[in-house]
């Protein structure tokens, strides 16, 4: 029997969770019965595309889809192309613009389609909110939609259309990826010397609420403690302000993104997450 070919469809952009997800789904998926293919818009052409450099460097099957601008109709051309030519069966889309383009594009082909929402921006602006909108009701037009937490599929339940199109797939770990992490960074082990190393992993912006965790920090009253922040995000320059207000700036360390942050997490004393909302904590 011939695999099922599987191509997952993503956005440019950072190695966060979503993009992880992915990789982590397609490196467990049964090669035998199912031909993993990975794919990725890319609406900046002159930037480097993380999700695919990975897969690449995992031996997946990789195809860059080059659509410059925030939504260019290139993009579900060359898509439908690529349906045709890998002979693909089903399209698994995240994020808002690879589900609308997935729904333009299968048509005409005899691809089904899987959509997974990650969970949605708080405090966006109205742009970004309307093509959130917008993908929510794209859901009625999938074969499938597959959140990833109760939450999100509450929300989605709300639809009869897209109702009974549910399936909620609980969010997982990749325990392999963990395995694999070296020893903590030297930088880190050196910091622990001095006393204990709060840590946290992921975005720096609102959703996140790394302000509370810079407050509890500076209550806490160890001088000798250091608190670690890796990842980037648009409230890296205000979170530096704010720990400069509030005296801990020696003592906060911002890491910026890094592809070792496994090896990071590993050399923490405690690791905290004081997000408000989490699409797939899987730090």
């Amino acid at each position: 029997m011939n695999p099922l070919k599987v191509l997952q469809l993503g956005t440019s952009g950072p190695l966060y969770g979503a993009e992880r997800w992915i990789l982590a789904l397609s490196r467990h998926l049964d090669p035998a019965l199912i031909e993993s293919h990975i794919a990725v818009i890319v609406d900046e052409p002159d930037k480097p595309v993380p999700l695919l450099d990975e897969a690449a460097r995992l031996g997946m099957r990789c195809h860059s889809i080059a659509a410059p601008g925030r939504f260019n109709p290139q993009a579900i051309s060359a898509l439908r192309q690529l349906i045709r030519d890998e002979g693909i069966h089903v399209i698994h889309s995240h994020g808002y613009k690879a589900d609308i383009i997935t729904l333009l594009a299968v048509r005409v082909t005899d691809a089904r389609t899987v959509a997974t929402p990650h969970g949605w921006s708080r405090d966006a602006g109205w742009t970004l909110r309307f093509y959130e909108w917008l993908d929510r009701q794209s859901f009625s037009f999938f074969d499938a939609v597959a959140p990833l937490s109760p939450e999100l599929t509450r929300g989605l339940k709300q639809s009869k259309t897209v109702a009974a199109k549910l399936q909620l797939i609980a969010n997982g770990v990749d325990l392999s990826e963990i395995e694999q992490a070296g020893p903590a960074p030297a930088e880190l082990v050196a910091l622990r010397k001095n006393g204990p190393v709060i840590g946290y992993v992921g975005q720096l912006n609102a959703r996140k609420d790394l302000s509370t965790l810079l407050r509890a920090f500076s209550q806490w009253g160890r001088v000798d403690a250091s608190l670690v922040l890796v990842g980037d995000g648009d409230e890296s320059a205000s979170l530096k302000a704010l720990a400069r207000s509030l005296g801990i700036e020696s003592q906060t360390h911002f890491c910026g993104f890094r592809s070792d942050r496994l090896e990071w997490m590993r050399g923490f004393d405690a690791f905290v997450l004081p997000s408000r909302e989490e699409g797939i904590p899987v730090a």
